[in-house]
């Protein structure tokens, strides 16, 4: 590891202080040409998800410095990482805690995890990627957009069932779509019986 370079934070703050709109992870990850970043491994799963947990730690571990010495709020998603100026009102870190920040910020969890929990991780969050876009195309058959609940979708299945149903004089293609899309929608808001 080259000693002459400052710590993975300060070169963290230069790079987001650079970009104010924000650097994704990958970005990130390319602009900090850290020589502890193998990026042949990259392509490999464990390696992977190390370095992501690397940066997530140094980036949790930025946010609490900057929050401390009031020079900043960093916004923390995987998608995309900003630095915003400090705001007064946002003088301290969540009292309740934020269970992802947790994860991050302990070291055990980096320690602790191998190849096959990896790849459940990784299995788990491409199924629920993948069923993110059905869940849309059946909330669009109800007529509904991403931001209804459980209660809103039961309610408007109700009422689409009642007027397209046969017995009403409805469609039979009709009702059979509304209960595919409630179908699904059950899946992925199951409910407690």
């Amino acid at each position: 590891m080259d000693t002459n370079l400052p710590p993975l934070g300060d070169r963290l703050l230069d790079l987001l202080r650079a970009h104010p709109d924000g650097l994704s992870e990958f970005a990130l990850i390319a602009a900090l040409d850290d020589p502890a970043i193998n990026r042949e491994s990259l392509s490999d799963a464990l390696p992977l998800f190390q370095t992501h947990f690397l940066l997530f730690h140094h980036l949790y571990r930025l946010q609490e410095r900057l929050q401390r010495e009031r020079e900043g709020c960093l916004d923390i998603h995987c998608l995309k990482i900003v630095l915003r100026p400090y705001s007064a009102g946002n003088e301290q870190l969540p009292a309740q805690g934020d269970p992802l920040r947790d994860y991050y910020l302990d070291l055990d969890n980096l320690e602790t995890t191998g190849k096959e929990e990896v790849d459940e991780l990784l299995a788990a969050f491409w199924l629920r990627y993948a069923s993110h876009g059905e869940r849309e195309a059946a909330l669009k058959v109800l007529g509904l957009d991403g931001t209804a609940d459980f209660p809103a979708i039961r309610r408007r299945y109700r009422e689409l069932a009642m007027r397209h149903h046969p017995d009403r004089g409805g469609d039979t293609g009709i009702l059979q779509a509304i209960n595919g899309a409630m179908a699904v929608l059950a899946r992925h808001h199951r409910q407690p019986d």
